[in-house]
């Protein structure tokens, strides 16, 4: 099985290595990781830093934005014929240790799509990542979240509110979901 992991980065060399570094040896499960990171048009070396611990670099050569950005991570998803996405901030707003957690529902067949809320933890309490802004956090309000742990079935249902140990931020899904998110070329 193929897990492709899209991070969107723009000017994280302060952060891509710790975040590369971290992410989840599969292997066990028979899950061969590979790490994509799309620079979109950074000037402080994230591409370079990023190739350097192995991850697939997409390069844009001006930024474009984070639409533009996740567009074309999905575009590559694609292309690879992989089984899973997971989409993880490069910011370490996200613990790329979750990965795992995050994909669960799906390897179990209980979801076609899973996301996760980061800021609530396993006991109720709000918790602000320690990489995030406080005035991002204070503009998070508690009905803004998807809440917890949230898997869907292909009809676009909620499936299941997961309790527990909960990853902490990110987003999964099979190919057959990344083509709804992904817009068709009019070429």
């Amino acid at each position: 099985m193929k897990l492709i992991v899209i991070v969107p980065a723009f000017n994280e060399a302060k952060s891509i290595r710790g975040l590369l570094e971290r992410m989840p040896d599969l292997k066990k499960w028979k899950i061969n990781l590979q790490m994509v990171v799309v620079d979109d048009g950074s000037s402080d070396g994230t591409a370079a830093i990023a190739k350097k611990c192995g991850a697939v670099v997409l390069r844009h050569a001006q930024n474009e934005g984070l639409g533009k950005t996740i567009q074309d991570g999905i575009k590559y998803f694609l292309e690879q014929d992989a089984d899973i996405l997971v989409n993880i901030d490069a910011d370490m707003q996200y613990n790329p240790e979750d990965i795992n957690k995050l994909i669960q529902p799906i390897l179990e067949g209980q979801a076609d799509f899973v996301t996760a809320e980061r800021f609530t933890e396993s006991g109720g309490d709000k918790k602000r990542p320690d990489h995030m802004p406080w005035v991002k956090f204070w503009g998070k309000p508690d009905d803004d979240q998807i809440g917890k742990y949230t898997g869907w079935n292909q009809t676009g249902r909620c499936l299941q509110r997961f309790q527990g140990n909960e990853p902490r931020g990110g987003s999964a899904f099979e190919p057959d979901r990344a083509l709804y998110l992904h817009p068709r070329d009019h070429h």
